[in-house]
């Protein structure tokens, strides 16, 4: 047996490699001293350290304090979800647009209004301008409430983390009840 494997065989070990370890520490001068150190420690450990009343009392006052009650908190939804909603609208949006510029019916009718009316509609190239301007301006407006959204995320973020930093540590010293009536 090596001196590295003594303490872990003798301390956790079952019948066979106990037996091994005492003979090992037997011969070896540095694991008898380990051995000793480790049943010295044990007896030690082996009996309560008596608690004086001042801490008893602290004990008792840490257990049956009712921790902080917290506001429910809403069901967190990850930020990739806000963009995957806008980036679906924008889908949606161009698409409609598209369809209702390019739809045959729409178009067809146009065309019988151009060559019936003495009025001259807009051009078709003007028509597309517009409506690209127009995508264009619903583009902006999205990625404006894209930035918006991604920061009521993160401020969301920093609350879930301060109610769970504020529930998680307590302050030490005074009850609450002593609190109050020191201030």
């Amino acid at each position: 047996m090596k001196c590295d494997d003594f303490l872990p065989a003798f301390a956790a070990g079952g019948i066979i490699r106990r037996a091994r370890a005492n003979l090992h520490a037997a011969r070896c001068t540095r694991c008898a001293r380990v051995r000793e150190g480790f049943l010295k420690a044990q007896r030690e450990w082996a009996h309560p350290i008596a608690i004086t009343a001042t801490h008893r009392e602290a004990w008792q006052r840490a257990s049956t304090t009712q921790p902080l009650a917290t506001q429910p908190q809403a069901p967190r939804v990850p930020k990739w979800a806000f963009a995957s909603v806008a980036c679906l609208l924008l889908v949606i949006a161009v698409m409609v647009l598209l369809r209702s510029t390019h739809d045959p019916a729409a178009t067809e009718i146009a065309q019988k209004r151009q060559s019936s009316d003495a009025l001259k509609l807009p051009s078709l190239a003007v028509v597309q301008n517009e409506h690209f301007e127009e995508v264009e301006r619903g583009l902006d407006r999205l990625a404006l409430e894209l930035k918006e959204l991604e920061k009521q995320a993160d401020l969301i973020d920093v609350r879930q983390h301060i109610d769970r930093l504020s529930t998680t540590y307590k302050p030490l010293g005074l009850s609450r009840e002593n609190q109050t009536e020191s201030n």
